[in-house]
């Protein structure tokens, strides 16, 4: 199994391990916080400035990349294709782990966006419009920024790669966070949206693939 499961009964690992974990979401929180208020306006706006037709096909072609459909389809068709042989093959599992790190994280993040309804970075150049419309329900573009839902998608992309095929984990890594980074560069989103996305993405992907590999039936699982 790559990586320790934390889950089980309670252990003095177990506990060290949720600790662990909340102080990492608090970090992080600590950071989209800093982020939002001292450093979301000024990178937005040094993009904005330095906008380059290179820079905005760049942006474009790793919005195209992260579109999760790109990921789901095909690793749900080879989930239910392979899924006979779940028992001695860990093909199904790996497929259907990256497909559910992608959906679930992805429908969280959904959701997230439309209770946060937070501005765009087009807006604050156009309006003036900055911050988050808690509870406004907003479902229009322009108001859906925070977190970022490519930014989600690539970190479970590169979380579930690394966890299941670690010899692969750079590329897997690079992919990911390119896709993340595409964002504040198409300037659509703010660095905060792509913090927070990066980490549910990621969040979501680890218990995932934990899950996966501690389930009594996944070939060659530690018993």
């Amino acid at each position: 199994m790559v990586g320790g499961a934390c889950g089980g009964s309670i252990t003095a690992d177990s506990v060290a391990c949720t600790m662990k974990r909340t102080i990492v979401l608090i970090v992080l929180a600590l950071v989209c916080t800093v982020s939002y208020m001292w450093l979301d306006i000024p990178v937005a706006v040094a993009v904005h400035q330095s906008a380059s037709p290179w820079i905005r096909l760049l942006g474009a072609f790793l919005e195209e990349l992260g579109k999760s459909q790109w990921f789901l389809v095909p690793t749900l068709v080879i989930t239910i294709a392979t899924w006979h042989k779940r028992s001695t093959s860990p093909l199904p599992w790996h497929h259907g782990a990256l497909f559910m790190a992608i959906a679930v994280s992805g429908i969280a993040a959904n959701i997230i966006k439309v209770l946060a309804s937070r501005a765009r970075p087009p807006l604050l150049f156009s309006t003036g419009e900055y911050g988050f419309n808690w509870l406004a329900l907003h479902t229009d573009f322009a108001h859906n920024s925070f977190p970022s839902g490519h930014a989600t998608t690539g970190l479970a992309l590169a979380v579930v790669g690394a966890m299941i095929r670690p010899q692969w984990r750079v590329p897997f890594v690079c992919i990911g966070m390119s896709i993340a980074v595409g964002r504040v560069l198409a300037n659509v989103h703010y660095l905060s949206d792509v913090l927070a996305g990066s980490a549910l993405g990621a969040t979501v992907a680890w218990w995932v693939v934990q899950r996966m590999q501690a389930h009594p039936s996944y070939p060659n699982a530690d018993r």
